[in-house]
């Protein structure tokens, strides 16, 4: 990768990286458009153009966390308390 210049900082990277100083993210703006375009579920609204609403499959409602882990972290949890201790004190 060559040298990024201090035009290339992103000033919001301060609000969301955990870095004293702005980092860069010159490729950010290209990723977010692959990324949307590719995405049969993401509603794209360009500028100069009509809105148009897909249909998409129905989901089923979105519930809050409960703090319950899901089946997957519960079935690794017994798995993890059914292990022998790694060493002995």
């Amino acid at each position: 990768m060559g040298r990024v210049g201090k035009t290339n900082l992103d000033a919001d990277s301060l609000r969301w990286s955990d870095c004293p100083d702005p980092i860069a993210t010159p490729h950010f703006v290209q990723h977010l458009k692959r990324v949307l375009t590719a995405d049969n579920d993401a509603i794209l609204w360009r500028q100069n153009q009509p809105f148009s609403l897909a249909h998409f499959t129905p989901r089923t409602d979105w519930h809050p966390a409960t703090g319950a882990p899901q089946p997957e972290q519960q079935q690794l949890l017994q798995q993890l308390l059914t292990m022998p201790p790694a060493w002995q004190r």
